[in-house]
């Protein structure tokens, strides 16, 4: 019979209503992940940043 342990293993803990299962049990947290913004939302992004520059008509368009 193979060993049935596990030695790793990943737990997401999604915070709802204020709570968190990693800070009620005391568990240790790893680094904090970054995640990435997607392509659509840097278009967007992008677009929004333009409306506060000031643009002429030709670059507006």
């Amino acid at each position: 019979m193979a060993d049935r342990k596990k030695y790793d293993f990943l737990i997401l803990d999604f915070v709802i209503g204020g709570h968190s299962n990693i800070e009620y049990h005391n568990l240790k947290k790893s680094g904090d992940v970054k995640t990435k913004v997607g392509t659509l939302t840097q278009i967007f992004m992008g677009r929004v940043s333009l409306l506060e520059k000031d643009l002429d008509e030709k670059q507006r368009n």
